[in-house]
């Protein structure tokens, strides 16, 4: 009876895999290329594998370039995500988040590169990795602050509110009325 039911339970795995994943061949020439790399180019190679894929099967590439990178390169995995975040900015969430699961204790090293090599996704990737290694998560979320914007959207000049600059009223010193500037929209 235990047989049977882990008998069903693996036809159901199986069949539950979705319809985009990777085929046998494709994860051996994945798995065959990271590890006949040379430890200095297993980034690029990485990234060469990522931007070659398909739309539909991105996402798969990914998580298996990073897996075959840990498994055979150990040593290149910051170097992985670093080189798939740059060349595939949109990628680099599910890349880090994917390398932290895999190196927890690497988790705010590699969120860290992620978020300078795809700074445009710095939300993302810190959201990702503390689910990945919520052990970390409290270093990761540290470690976005600064690059995250403070509140979306324009201040009252037009500027990018979320980051303080000279034109911005972050950036203006609070101590007295007189150094302050009023926002457009409180002006006389």
């Amino acid at each position: 009876m235990k047989k049977m039911m882990m008998l069903i339970a693996a036809v159901l795995i199986a069949a539950s895999v979705s319809a985009n994943a990777l085929t046998t061949e494709q994860l051996s020439a994945i798995e065959n290329t990271i590890s006949g790399a040379k430890l200095a180019k297993v980034g690029t190679v990485a990234s060469e594998l990522v931007t070659k894929a398909t739309a539909a099967d991105r996402k798969d590439v990914v998580i298996q370039v990073v897996r075959a990178t840990k498994s055979h390169k150990a040593g290149a995995l910051l170097q992985t995500v670093v080189a798939i975040s740059k060349e595939n900015p949109d990628m680099a969430p599910l890349a880090a988040s994917t390398a932290a699961s895999l190196s927890k204790k690497q988790a705010v090293k590699i969120a860290k590169a992620a978020m300078q090599a795809a700074p445009a996704y710095v939300e993302s990737i810190s959201r990702e990795v503390s689910v990945a290694a919520p052990k970390y998560a409290e270093q990761v979320l540290a470690a976005a602050a600064p690059k995250l914007p403070i509140f979306p959207g324009k201040d009252a000049y037009g500027n990018d509110a979320g980051y303080a600059t000279m034109y911005s009223p972050l950036a203006l010193d609070p101590g007295t009325s007189d150094d302050r500037r009023l926002p457009a929209y409180d002006q006389p």
